[in-house]
């Protein structure tokens, strides 16, 4: 339930904090759902990060703010690409069909 809160609503949870994130693993390999899960909670910063941005009246302090978003969503996006290459790897054959829908289209 705590995850899928998150989703919905860019809170902060104990299931970010470092000592949930890190320490369970230290024996055991995360699974690519856990590393996925880490990488959703790393969104919800910047989503929070950009919502206290959002109202910052100073345009220095918003422009730092900005520059430190795009910063942290350029290594959530190197992550999310390490995160496929290493799904694509571990299936044989292809991850989707390119096929186009079939289905009627209400429009």
């Amino acid at each position: 339930m705590e995850i899928a809160g998150t989703a919905v609503y860019p809170i902060k949870t104990f299931l970010s904090r470092p000592e949930w994130i890190e320490r369970p693993w230290k024996l055991v390999s995360k699974s690519a759902l856990d590393e996925l899960v880490d990488v959703h909670f790393d969104y919800q910063t910047v989503l929070q990060q950009s919502h206290k941005l959002s109202r910052e009246p100073n345009q220095d302090l918003l422009q730092d703010g900005l520059r430190d978003i795009i910063a942290k969503s350029l290594k959530l996006d190197s992550t999310f690409r390490d995160l496929y290459a290493k799904f694509e790897k571990s299936v044989s054959g292809l991850l989707y069909w390119p096929e186009l829908s079939t289905l009627e289209s209400l429009l």
